[in-house]
């Protein structure tokens, strides 16, 4: 997405159809088993990693003076369907995920995992912080 953004200039940012997206997610949350207040800060955070992602990107491009990508998926056509086809299984396996992260000691275990993750990603500590941040509020 940020090669795509970066190649048509597309702004980082689309507030529109963010708001669509967490709007579908409150709608659809009791099916997945989730208060709908839950569901929107949680994907909220999701949104917001993938925006610090982007910039991030976007700011080392600039600095190297990096010309458009020789090939890049459509925003529309390649990217948003898999994109909308994952939200709603994020929202289910959070579903299935808050009882463990509710539980004593559900805090240690995300704690571990996000060391783990930032071990491994090749993103921000400030991304995946942003990502796990409405997960750290929910366990215990």
């Amino acid at each position: 997405m940020a090669r795509t953004k970066w190649n048509t200039k597309a702004p980082i940012e689309d507030l529109p159809r963010e708001k669509l997206i967490i709007y579908k997610v409150i709608k659809g949350a009791t099916n997945d088993g989730l208060e709908p207040k839950l569901a929107e800060i949680f994907l909220t955070g999701q949104i917001e990693a993938s925006k610090i992602v982007q910039k991030e990107l976007h700011a080392e491009w600039a600095a190297k003076r990096q010309p458009p990508f020789p090939s890049v998926a459509d925003l529309g056509r390649d990217i948003r369907p898999v994109l909308d086809r994952l939200t709603p299984a994020m929202m289910r396996q959070l579903a299935q995920a808050l009882p463990i992260l509710r539980r004593p000691g559900g805090r240690q275990l995300l704690d571990l995992q996000v060391k783990t993750v930032l071990g491994h990603s090749p993103w921000s500590e400030k991304a995946t912080q942003a990502a796990v941040a409405p997960l750290l509020k929910l366990s215990r």
